[in-house]
């Protein structure tokens, strides 16, 4: 069977990192310039997180193709650092919260609302978003109920044109009938063609495509969409936006720069603690340093996010990773080879 490891893939973490600093530079913008014209930016960070985040997740289905397994490990994955970061929010009422964006200000959960924030369901629930940038975190975890289907789909049919069929329906039937005037973005139909292009670009790399755009291309390539979004951006646009990308991604060779590589690697493997601890960040450098100018409240900010999403990549969310690996082998034993996802998407990622 074709397999590829993340590791094999450079490209992979240019693009998640990419990812996660377009949601940050997106959000340091937007509250220091107390403008909002930066939010097709981030929207442009967070489709390419959910096309990232689909192409990692369906090779490790196919590592381990155990759906009881897969969703164990993603709980571990997904849930441990939120609570802790939900946690410190709400215990120490850090201002981050979208309502009050672009100024900020700390929104007091009620107990439902609270409940719905712990346990990703506030897409539904429609209350208060405790912390900011968090919205795509119930969008992915409601993407997990259908990525094992959609993987068994694409082993069993070896073919692309199913998926363009599907994702051409979507966008005919979403688009068509919802209306982007009903804010569509807290809905999970609505970002599916967001997702499905990296099940496209899954089923491209088992044809074992052969790339042909050199790798130096591939920077310039993300570059131009990511203007070309933020500049004619919108929901319905966003969509044939990701096919572009996840229809194309295959194609590309792999980056062998290492101080690009090495850099996008390390970035790409904090990117989750970057993606929810950057806004309470940029909050700690505007309010506490914004009496000594924008250099040092930028700074304070940068390295704040730095040293807050390395600790808490090494003490809770790696070593809760790897205790889901061993619980999820554990509570369902049986052949599956030995997975290591510490460096698998969001996440979320914005």
């Amino acid at each position: 069977m074709f397999a590829m490891s993340k590791n094999d893939l450079p490209n992979l973490d240019f693009l998640r990192s990419f990812a996660v600093l377009l949601v940050a530079v997106a959000h340091f913008i937007t509250y220091y310039t107390g403008g909002t014209a930066r939010g097709w930016m981030g929207l442009t960070g967070v489709c390419m997180f959910f096309i990232h985040t689909c192409l990692v997740l369906m090779w490790s289905l196919e590592r381990d193709p155990h759906t009881g397994r897969f969703y164990v490990r993603r709980w571990f994955r997904l849930f441990p650092l939120w609570l802790v970061v939900l946690a410190f929010i709400v215990i120490f009422k850090v201002p981050t919260s979208p309502a009050a964006g672009p100024h900020f200000g700390y929104v007091a959960p009620s107990l439902p609302e609270l409940l719905a924030n712990a346990t990703m369901t506030f897409n539904f629930h429609f209350g208060a978003r405790v912390v900011g940038a968090s919205w795509t975190l119930p969008i992915e975890a409601d993407m997990y109920v259908l990525l094992p289907m959609l993987f068994f789909f694409v082993r069993s049919t070896r073919s692309l044109w199913p998926l363009l069929l599907i994702d051409s329906l979507v966008i005919l039937c979403i688009y068509g009938t919802y209306g982007i005037h009903r804010n569509p973005i807290v809905t999970f139909p609505v970002c599916i063609p967001y997702f499905l292009p990296g099940v496209m670009a899954y089923a491209l790399y088992k044809k074992q495509v052969t790339p042909i755009v050199p790798a130096w291309a591939f920077p310039v390539f993300l570059a131009i969409m990511a203007a070309i979004h933020y500049r004619y951006g919108n929901y319905t646009i966003s969509s044939y936006w990701c096919l572009v990308i996840g229809l194309t991604l295959p194609y590309f060779r792999e980056l062998t720069w290492r101080p690009m590589t090495i850099t996008a690697h390390q970035i790409a493997r904090y990117s989750y603690g970057i993606y929810l601890c950057h806004l309470p960040c940029i909050w700690l450098g505007m309010h506490f340093f914004n009496r000594y100018g924008l250099v040092p409240e930028i700074g304070v900010a940068i390295l704040a996010v730095s040293i807050s999403s390395v600790t808490l990549y090494h003490l809770v969310e790696a070593p809760m990773i790897r205790f889901g690996g061993r619980l999820a082998k554990k509570l369902d034993p049986g052949p599956g080879p030995r997975m290591d996802e510490t460096t698998l998407s969001l996440e979320p990622a914005p």
